[in-house]
């Protein structure tokens, strides 16, 4: 839920964008900030970490880099979490540039999620 959607929940909110574009950390940071209010950038950072731990354990999203497609990282879904939450929490300012860090891609099981969300709100 955000202000925006507020009917949104914080996964369908993150997966509805999946299911248009690329996602990048600084998309997180905000989901979590419209629906909770968090001003704290480290705190935002670390909430953005679960979701996204949330997002990748479903298997809704797929950790990786961009290099003309979405390339996911070579290892376990669980160790890129710990990658992700071991390299944003070293750096001093949490919003970061896309592509600094990691990109999410939506699964096949995420972008249906994503496409719902949309069909949903054109509906309304």
């Amino acid at each position: 839920m955000t202000e925006e959607w507020p009917e949104r929940s914080l996964v369908e909110d993150v997966l509805a964008h999946a299911a248009e574009d690329w996602v990048v950390p600084a998309l997180l940071l905000t989901v979590v900030r419209d629906a909770c209010g968090v001003k704290d950038p480290h705190a935002l950072r670390d909430m953005a970490v679960g979701l996204l731990a949330r997002l990748v354990a479903d298997g809704l999203v797929v950790i990786g880099d961009v290099r003309g497609t979405h390339v996911p990282w070579n290892c376990r879904p669980e160790e890129a979490v710990l990658r992700v939450a071991q390299e944003w929490a070293l750096r001093e300012d949490p919003f970061v540039m896309p592509g600094e860090l990691f990109w999410l891609d939506a699964t096949p099981a995420g972008e249906a999620i994503g496409k719902a969300v949309w069909a949903r709100e054109a509906e309304a």
